[in-house]
């Protein structure tokens, strides 16, 4: 990706930033430092010692807030990334969406052609039994689908009562 040339000069730009503020505080820090040796007596007392400390306060205040200032800018950057990546799936769910409207759409079609074939199919043995019906009599035509009315009955029966036992047995 673009990612990572962008992602190199973003960073100089935060060592940089992260840098002149580093170098900003700890300035301010010498420059107090030095105020309070020339104003103060050095060698006199503690008191100017301890306060001294007063201005490593400062200078731990001033690193913070510029750690907060990077980690302002790092943030930033990483929502940026955030915002880039919510667009590329926005995009990859719109071409979902339409790869799934294309399939729906060819579904359609051929359940519809599926319903043709079917009805070609029925109306072919229609016209088969009819064909047969013409040529016999109708006791004939009669006998013939009680024959085979029985015969569809005895299958049943066998694949029900064979069902029955299989459930006995794994029942037990």
């Amino acid at each position: 990706m673009v990612k990572s040339d962008s992602s190199k000069d973003e960073n100089r730009e935060l060592c940089k930033v992260g840098g002149i503020a580093f170098g900003l505080v700890s300035l301010a820090w010498i420059i107090c430092l030095g105020i309070i040796s020339l104003v103060g007596n050095w060698e006199e007392g503690s008191g100017p010692f301890g306060d001294s400390f007063g201005t490593l306060n400062a200078l731990f205040s001033g690193l913070a807030f510029a750690g907060i200032i990077v980690t302002l800018f790092l943030q930033r950057k990483e929502l940026g990334y955030q915002r880039q990546e919510l667009a590329a799936t926005r995009e990859e769910l719109k071409r979902s969406a339409t790869a799934q409207e294309e399939t729906q759409r060819v579904l359609s079609h051929q359940v519809y052609l599926s319903a043709i074939t079917t009805s070609i199919e029925v109306q072919a043995v229609a016209r088969e039994m009819n064909q047969s019906f013409q040529d016999k009599s109708p006791l004939e035509n009669m006998k013939e689908l009680s024959q085979e009315l029985s015969k569809e009955l005895e299958e049943f029966r066998k694949l029900a009562i064979g069902t029955r036992q299989g459930a006995k047995l794994a029942g037990e």
